[in-house]
């Protein structure tokens, strides 16, 4: 049973797989019964199954089908997870590796046989499917400001005030630079802190929303100020992400450190620089430090 994803990965109208099995296996995946199916079917999943709305079912013969999903990245990288939930493997020929490809990075590894058959599985994903990157951490921290710096301009609202974000902004971006870029999406997030004023729920609400946004992206990198405490609240979140191996970064060195330095603070990476585009290059060369080569000898 094996799978590959026929269109390009991004922003696009449908997300197209093609899967590998018999008519029973293809059955058994979505929940659906497949029987005197001819060639053309619109299909509903087995709730429970697949939640996802209606897609087309095409018979390309007794042991090829193709999925048509309405929507682009997000759909894709959700199916590409449910596949590999259900034991399918996925399979990519030289040219969907190609197609594939989102940056720089991505088109010389994928293009080059030798190095596409060496890629690990996660570099394979970051490298067809950009990976996300929330910037999280306390209100004020800096965080709105170093998104800003990485797009070149004026994305989100930037403010001495506590809860100036609260809707998280996303945006492409590109780490590195020349042929060693990687596409990525970056994510502006809620600072966040406690509220137990009834008045500030939209701020709570905000908060939730960053909390729950931690499990679904692929990198979390902390922005701490170096001025401020750290709140118990954060020191839990911190606590319970242990496993995660989250990059942390302090931010504003030039102030006065405060008395109450939180361990996550001493062990962050100083962001000293006053240029902001060097420090979000410093914190794209410590993601690529964590992540390793892609290839078992770095490319020069």
């Amino acid at each position: 049973m094996r799978y590959r994803q026929l269109s390009s990965t991004g922003a696009s109208a449908l997300a197209i797989f093609e899967f590998s099995g018999t008519t029973d296996e293809v059955a058994d995946l979505f929940g659906i019964d497949l029987t005197n199916f001819n060639q053309f079917r619109l299909v509903q999943p087995q709730q429970g199954r697949l939640d996802f709305d209606q897609f087309l079912l095409v018979k390309i013969s007794d042991s090829i089908y193709e999925g048509h999903f309405h929507g682009g990245y997000g759909v894709s990288r959700a199916l590409h997870q449910f596949l590999l939930d259900n034991k399918w493997q996925e399979s990519r020929a030289p040219l969907s590796l190609i197609s594939a490809a989102t940056s720089p990075l991505a088109l010389r590894l994928l293009n080059n046989g030798d190095s596409a058959s060496l890629l690990s599985d996660c570099w394979r994903q970051r490298l067809s499917s950009p990976p996300r990157i929330a910037l999280v951490g306390p209100p004020n921290a800096g965080k709105s400001t170093l998104f800003n710096a990485w797009l070149s301009e004026q994305r989100v609202t930037v403010s001495e005030h506590h809860g100036t974000t609260r809707d998280f902004v996303e945006a492409p971006i590109m780490l590195g630079s020349g042929d060693d870029a990687l596409a990525a999406t970056l994510i502006d997030t809620a600072g966040l802190c406690d509220f137990i004023d009834a008045s500030q729920e939209n701020d709570a609400a905000a908060v939730a929303m960053t909390l729950q946004l931690l499990d679904d992206v692929d990198e979390c990198v902390w922005i701490f100020d170096n001025s401020s405490a750290l709140g118990p609240d954060i020191d839990g979140v911190l606590e319970s992400r242990k496993d995660h191996d989250d990059l942390m970064f302090v931010n504003r060195c030039d102030l006065p450190a405060s008395e109450h330095i939180s361990e996550y603070q001493q062990r962050a990476v100083l962001l000293d620089d006053i240029d902001h585009k060097h420090r979000c290059a410093a914190i794209a060369q410590a993601l690529f430090e964590k992540w390793g080569a892609p290839l078992p000898e770095q490319l020069s």
